[in-house]
């Protein structure tokens, strides 16, 4: 298949097809590469992780989906500058348009990773998932530039009628992901998958620079930087952003719906019992509680660092529990950051802690390792049911 395409001297349909199915195959390709890591996160590593994949995937949609749609803008103004056989026009605008791909993608990576927390809040990403989520999208957001990049020189490439390239680019990086993805999800965990997804698009970027090199396609001169051609391009790239972010932003949509809707059913669930209202936590916000009772009664006052310290987990994570758990009516917050358990945050905490302590004394007592009698007892705690707890306190106590 020729690397260059000519729509005016070539036969039309053939010239249609050599860009179309390259295209097509690149767009089958992206859908696999994205697969990948749910594949192997679902298979590995279990629902919980794959929840957390899931939860940022409404993000990693719309990135790359603006990403597209600005640089298919930009191939716009490229391709007719080649048409016109302009070929300092031609620098001018590559030299232009690398630099702002540069400078837009590195200023989306800062934003991104210094709002991801209220971004994922925003999104109502469940506690549960909210920490694994947060540390993969963190890691993916680094590799934001590669990802556009790898764009932008696609975009340029189509401009010169090679679209062939783009489906073996993305080819060798979907092979690259598939295997390194169980490799690092073996050696790290859920973070390894982000590192593999983050590695195999470095070097998808650098095997396109490498093909940029060899076939000595255009002129690269960061000299020929033209401020002019900045608004251009940027007017040329809105339109096509919006374009492509459509499904993704309708996709996300969709799934704050439905994740809001999930958040009231699985988070608590509100039952009338002789016109009282009777909230169930679920067991990662009954461990939150607890958690605050028990530093209460050692520190006194607590804060989210707190927690976080206590907990091992990330103070993202928290600051989400603590938001949610706020809004349903079992702590507040005063002006100086310190967490205090309301009536009914508190009556849940006690009620887990006094649990906490019956199954870890007796699962000792049993001849159980301690270490393992406190796990067990952390679980135990959230499954049994009121009667069932107070049926063994009173035939113990017999």
């Amino acid at each position: 298949m020729p690397n260059k395409i000519d729509f005016i001297g070539g036969n039309t349909k053939r010239c249609l097809m050599a860009m179309a199915i390259p295209m097509i195959a690149a767009m089958f390709l992206n859908m696999m590469y994205n697969l990948v890591d749910s594949l192997w996160i679902g298979n590995l590593l279990g629902e919980t992780a794959y929840a957390a994949l899931t939860n940022s995937t409404p993000i990693i949609l719309i990135l790359t989906s603006v990403a597209m749609g600005a640089t298919n803008g930009v191939s716009i103004l490229i391709s007719q500058a080649i048409g016109a056989k302009d070929k300092k026009k031609t620098e001018s605008l590559i030299a232009t348009s690398f630099s702002v791909a540069v400078a837009f993608s590195l200023l989306v990576t800062i934003l991104l990773e210094a709002f991801l927390p209220a971004i994922l809040k925003a999104l109502n990403t469940p506690a549960e998932t909210y920490d694994m989520a947060y540390s993969y999208l963190a890691i993916y957001v680094l590799g934001y530039l590669a990802v556009y990049l790898y764009l932008y020189f696609t975009a340029v490439l189509r401009s010169f009628g090679n679209s062939m390239f783009q489906a073996i680019a993305m080819l060798v990086s979907t092979i690259l992901n598939a295997i390194l993805d169980p490799i690092f999800i073996h050696f790290i965990g859920f973070h390894g998958a982000a590192i593999a997804t983050l590695l195999s698009q470095v070097i998808c970027l650098l095997f396109m620079l490498i093909y940029l090199k060899k076939k000595k396609l255009f002129a690269f001169k960061i000299s020929a930087f033209d401020k002019s051609e900045v608004l251009p391009l940027i007017q040329k790239a809105i339109p096509s952003v919006i374009q492509q972010s459509i499904p993704a932003i309708s996709t996300t949509c969709c799934v704050l719906v439905e994740w809001k809707y999930q958040m009231n059913q699985s988070l608590f669930t509100i039952s009338r019992l002789n016109k009282e209202v009777q909230m169930k936590l679920y067991a990662s916000g009954e461990d939150y509680l607890e958690t605050i009772l028990v530093l209460q009664k050692k520190l006194g006052m607590v804060r989210s660092v707190d927690v976080a310290r206590h907990m091992e987990v990330s103070k993202p994570s928290v600051c989400h529990a603590v938001a949610t758990l706020r809004d349903g009516g079992f702590l507040t917050m005063d002006e100086d950051h310190f967490l205090h358990l309301t009536d009914v945050g508190r009556e849940v905490a006690e009620k887990i802690y006094e649990r906490h302590c019956f199954f870890t004394e007796q699962l000792i007592a049993a001849g159980v390792d301690p270490r393992i009698a406190e796990a067990d007892a952390c679980r135990i705690e959230h499954v049994i049911s009121n009667e069932s707890f107070q049926k063994l306190k009173d035939a113990l106590e017999d």
